[in-house]
């Protein structure tokens, strides 16, 4: 069984039509639950959060399926506790904030360039949940450089403007020759900045403090996925 067939069998168990799943994820007819069970279309990582924030979905299970379908006690797994929705025009009301995910961005050993020509997908956060602004955006961390605070395929809230002033000990996203680092500010010495991960077995990351473009912008909030 792949991804596709459990996430038939996850609407079959929510006992919804795919009228009424397509409703809950925001999509606007139902052929897109059709693309999506029977494999003619990509469950992205926006649908899987939508589905964990709606349903309480073990998102592991959907992904390999492993574990049970629900996850058992979802508040105490969760760094900040953050209410994200597919973004559709009936749903957006003055608590909610539209914000971008980057689907495709990874940061840690990072890959590529950040914000830019790289497809995304809208979202909605609460603003009542934690401090969004329009400069905020969700990328993907990839690997254990920033364990215990940050694990493989967390989920973190970045808020591009809150770049331009380095704070000691916060945890930024930057950028070393046309890779994404997801670090911990340490310090700046000489015109140079030193970005440290959490982790000890890896060693530090160095930037030109005047490199204003190697900043992307501060931690703000982190969506865990789960085991």
């Amino acid at each position: 069984m792949d991804i596709h067939q459990r996430f038939r069998e996850l609407r079959k168990v929510l006992n919804l039509t795919q009228k009424e799943m397509a409703q809950a994820i925001g999509k606007k007819d139902y052929s897109s639950i059709q693309k999506f069970e029977n494999g003619n279309r990509t469950i992205t990582d926006g649908i899987l959060l939508n589905l964990q924030e709606k349903f309480n979905v073990n998102i592991d299970w959907l992904r390999t399926g492993k574990g049970s379908i629900f996850l058992e006690n979802k508040q105490d797994k969760i760094i900040n506790k953050v209410q994200i929705k597919n973004v559709t025009n009936n749903n957006i009301d003055n608590n909610n904030i539209n914000i971008p995910f980057y689907t495709d961005i990874s940061a840690s050993a990072g890959y590529g360039a950040f914000v830019g020509m790289e497809e995304y997908e809208n979202v909605s956060i609460s603003k009542s949940v934690m401090k969004v602004n329009n400069n905020s955006v969700i990328i993907t961390v990839t690997g254990d450089s920033m364990e215990p605070t940050l694990y493989n395929k967390d989920k973190v809230v970045i808020d591009t403007n809150d770049r331009y002033e380095l704070k000691k000990n916060k945890v930024y996203v930057i950028r070393k020759d046309n890779e994404l680092y997801i670090k911990r500010f340490s310090t700046c010495i000489n015109g140079i900045c030193i970005f440290t991960s959490d982790n000890t077995k890896y060693e530090s990351v160095v930037i030109n403090e005047y490199d204003s473009s190697s900043i992307i912008g501060r931690l703000k909030s982190v969506i865990r996925d789960f085991n």
